[in-house]
């Protein structure tokens, strides 16, 4: 993406934020989801109670969205129009655990193997080099064989 270096500490900053954010979130989210398997292991189940936990997942689900909009509109005011484009691509793809969008942490991302760590670069997989490195396979700078799968 070239990006200079006040760009990229900008950037691996704000995710960094991002992803504090969403932590308690997603362990919140995580926790409801066992709390209706639970529910519905018993004998006799409670619809009153299923609905008002899946009435807190929404409620989870809407405060990701809202930081993941959040985030993105952040990250524009710091990329070019250029970078943009290349950002935005990256994390609207599936396969990258950014903890955005279809990137967010969805099977998806297990599925390819990899994770974007910090993202915003094509081809990061998380070994620390967000955006200042290119390679053959990758931003990240780590062969295959380094635990880094081609393309990713």
């Amino acid at each position: 993406m070239d990006l200079d270096g006040e760009q990229a500490l900008k950037i691996e900053k704000m995710m960094l934020q991002h992803r504090l954010d969403n932590i308690d979130l997603k362990a919140e989210k995580k926790k409801l989801h066992l709390m209706v398997r639970e529910e519905l292991l018993k004998d006799k189940i409670d619809r009153a109670d299923l609905e008002k936990l899946f009435g807190k997942i929404s409620d989870v689900q809407k405060q990701l969205r809202e930081n993941r909009i959040d985030f993105l509109l952040s990250a524009k005011k710091v990329l070019k129009p250029e970078q943009w484009k290349i950002f935005l691509k990256h994390h609207m793809k599936e396969g990258c655990d950014c903890g955005m969008g279809a990137c967010r942490g969805s099977q998806a991302h297990r599925m390819h193997g990899h994770r974007c760590g910090a993202g915003a670069c094509e081809g990061c997989c998380g070994h620390g080099k967000i955006m200042r490195e290119k390679s053959k396979h990758g931003g990240c700078g780590k062969k295959p064989a380094e635990g880094c799968k081609p393309g990713c």
